[in-house]
């Protein structure tokens, strides 16, 4: 095929009889009639990542946990979704997390694997099957991040703890929080 030829294919798709469209260009946009005003959407199941404030502890359930190949092609990784259960006023939030599965980067989803209850002599085996679905439905305590991709703020997992560890860490966090509102109030003090 030469240059010419290429070029007038590629303004002309109708030129190529192996072409994926069904319709002319010319039919496959409509752009008069009654959408010309605008084109109506129903964004009402769309899903929105709501961030939950960070460096706090939440209980979150795992509602997903996948492994796959990394998109760059450089090893394995695992994805994993956490879904706030308390506090209650974040009930159904996302956090989440791709952990890398290689071995230099396990220390991380090693954390995660301890705090859902995992036996870590059985961790620590020379071998250990990590079947995911196993922990679908387990509580893990979390400490989210922010996160910013392509201009979304959306909650991430930075740790865990096991779940028994709730209360302490849940008082912990209150305690501070009002050490620092104090502190905070202070500071506007005019003298």
């Amino acid at each position: 095929m030469t240059t010419k030829d290429k070029i007038s294919k590629d303004k002309d798709p109708s030129a190529d009889s192996n072409s994926s469209q069904d319709s002319p260009p010319d039919q496959a946009l409509d752009v008069g009639g009654e959408d010309s005003e605008g084109e109506q959407l129903d964004f009402s199941q769309v899903s929105t990542y709501d961030p939950v404030p960070p460096d706090k502890p939440y209980i979150g359930t795992i509602t997903k946990f996948e492994t796959g190949k990394a998109k760059s092609g450089d090893g394995r990784i695992a994805s994993v979704e956490l879904t706030v259960a308390e506090p209650v006023e974040f009930e159904t939030r996302k956090i989440t997390r791709t952990y890398s599965l290689k071995p230099q980067s396990l220390f991380s989803i090693y954390n995660l694997l301890v705090s859902a209850g995992e036996d870590t002599e059985k961790l620590k085996e020379s071998t250990f099957t990590l079947v995911t679905t196993n922990y679908l439905g387990m509580q893990v305590v979390v400490f989210p991040n922010d996160n910013v991709y392509q201009g979304q703020t959306t909650s991430q997992i930075r740790r865990t703890a096991h779940l028994r560890e709730w209360e302490e860490l849940k008082k912990a966090w209150e305690e501070t929080e009002e050490g620092d509102q104090e502190e905070r109030a202070q500071d506007d003090l005019p003298f």
